[in-house]
């Protein structure tokens, strides 16, 4: 028998500094843009783009964070199903532990990624809408896998993820051995 559903709740703390560094960066974009007609030639040009881009995509997360500052659900959910990732705005479809191969680490600069490793890369790949199905190719290309956590966002450390997923995989196994 699987043991009962253990959440991982969001990290309000890390989202808070996300937040606020987004906030920066549109500040920063719209005092950049405000000194645009200071430049001439090029400069012009790329000051522009600088701070059009500054506040457009930094502009865009702000909503996001403030939606998972409020949002009490957790980041991460795993039980009996599989492992149940949030997204920006909904959860993933679980990760099933009968899928569920291995793990591995895989260190991206500072960032720690649990990869998960699973048996049907190409029905996974194949349920994606055309417009991702590239991008999700690219990452099983340089990964092996469709599917990574990291703790980032978390509230936790990364080996208390990894031996969280782990023991889950091996209860799974031991419980639903043939």
């Amino acid at each position: 028998m699987m043991e009962e559903a253990t959440a991982i709740p969001l990290s309000k703390s890390k989202l808070w500094v996300l937040l606020l560094l987004s906030c920066v960066f549109v500040a920063g974009g719209y005092w950049l843009w405000q000194r645009v007609p200071e430049y001439e030639g090029l400069d012009h040009y790329k000051a522009a783009f600088g701070a059009l881009t500054c506040m457009t995509f930094f502009g865009l997360f702000i909503p996001v964070f403030v939606f998972k500052l409020v949002d009490s659900r957790p980041g991460l959910v795993v039980n009996a199903i599989g492992i149940y990732r949030m997204g920006l705005w909904n959860y993933h479809a679980p990760i099933r532990w009968e899928h569920i191969t291995h793990c591995t680490t895989q260190q991206v600069k500072r960032t720690k990624l649990l990869l998960i490793h699973v048996d049907n890369v190409e029905e996974e790949i194949a349920k994606l809408p055309s417009w991702l199905r590239w991008s999700q190719q690219m990452i099983v290309r340089s990964t092996g896998t469709p599917y990574s956590l990291s703790s980032a966002a978390l509230r936790g450390d990364f080996n208390d993820l990894r031996t969280l997923i782990e023991s889950r995989i091996a209860l799974y196994r031991r419980t639903n051995r043939p």
